[in-house]
């Protein structure tokens, strides 16, 4: 018996091609838990942990000689920039926030966070089966886990999560485009002890005018406000 094939146009059939590896390609960067239905309110107490220790800098010799620093120095002047303009910038939304010493964050056991198929993250969360509580006895509603804050030049998260791509060796970059932050945050729920959101974010601004301590706070803002975007329409998912 003879089948009869039928064929399709050669541009309708790449075309499909295309289609399937774009989405055989597309990672998921955010995952919410099945209970997350409502996002924190704006005056619920809401604790952040890893804001300091989170923090790591990649090609920190273009930007110490960009910002004309010393090396050394380069850590304590990003910090006196990006943490205070982030936590300011939540905080305008989440107006109960405030920030807890490192070295409670680091008292956590690490455990990887699987985000889609190919996508993981390693990250710092509270033991469960008891409510965390602060060095005063206080178990706030929420806490915003910061497991890393990466500052680079012409990055790409899946360089850094994605397992297909994590084994890949960059080329070695001399020039820099755009700035960028790439972060791993959890939203926890504090008192029924799990992870209501996580997300791998990334964000770009192009360096025409160079580095500067404005380029440093605008791009600290601009993740901040990806944050709120993410944590209210995470609730929704």
């Amino acid at each position: 018996m003879t089948f009869l094939r039928k064929r399709f146009p050669v541009a309708a059939t790449a075309a499909l091609c295309a289609v399937l590896l774009a989405s055989c390609a597309s990672n998921r960067w955010d995952v919410s838990h099945p209970h997350y239905d409502q996002a924190p309110a704006a005056a619920d107490s809401m604790a952040v942990l890893g804001a300091t220790e989170s923090f790591v800098i990649t090609r920190d010799k273009w930007f110490a000689n960009h910002l004309d620093i010393d090396r050394d120095s380069l850590y304590p002047f990003m910090n006196r920039i990006i943490q205070p303009t982030l936590l300011k910038t939540l905080s305008g939304t989440f107006r109960s926030l405030y920030v807890l010493p490192d070295s409670l964050f680091l008292k956590f056991p690490e455990e990887s966070e699987k985000v889609d198929e190919h996508v993981y993250f390693k990250g710092r969360f509270p033991v469960q089966g008891r409510p965390f509580r602060d060095g005063n006895g206080y178990a706030p509603p929420y806490i915003l886990l910061i497991h890393e804050f990466i500052l680079g030049l012409d990055q790409h998260r899946e360089n850094y999560y994605d397992y297909t791509q994590t084994q890949k060796e960059a080329p070695e970059m001399r020039t820099a485009d755009n700035l960028t932050v790439i972060m791993a945050y959890t939203l926890w729920d504090n008192a029924r002890q799990i992870p209501l959101y996580s997300s791998l974010l990334e964000e770009n601004i192009p360096l025409r005018q160079g580095i500067s301590a404005q380029a440093l706070t605008q791009i600290t803002e601009t993740t901040a406000r990806t944050m709120i975007r993410q944590i209210r329409e995470g609730a929704a998912k």
